[in-house]
């Protein structure tokens, strides 16, 4: 399997971000933020959990491997133009429905 690094000249000049990326990274954080809003005392119960239990506590190490591989793909990335999917809105609606039930009914789903 060919690496897409393999595509991008050496010599290729660094492009900036482009507008359709950085609307999308803002609504992306947009959506963090209203989750996380929603279901902050819910955040902070995994939060503690992930900090304080040696069974679950690799997943603080998520955020920096994420961030490793966008470096590393940065480039590649920038090729692509971000778009929206509803589908998957469709899902998240549902999940956090789900969610937000369980709560209701005191039931950890």
């Amino acid at each position: 399997m060919a690496s897409l690094a393999a595509d991008i000249p050496e010599t290729a000049e660094p492009k900036p971000l482009s507008p359709a990326w950085r609307s999308a990274l803002i609504r992306l954080g947009i959506a963090w933020v209203a989750i996380l809003a929603a279901f902050a005392r819910d955040a902070l119960d995994m939060v503690a959990i992930w900090w304080d239990s040696s069974t679950f506590n690799h997943i603080l190490l998520i955020p920096f491997i994420l961030g490793w591989l966008v470096m590393q793909r940065t480039q590649e990335l920038k090729r692509i133009t971000p778009a929206l999917w509803w589908p998957g809105l469709l899902v998240m609606a549902a999940a956090s429905g789900g969610w937000v039930l369980g709560e209701a009914a005191g039931v950890a789903l």
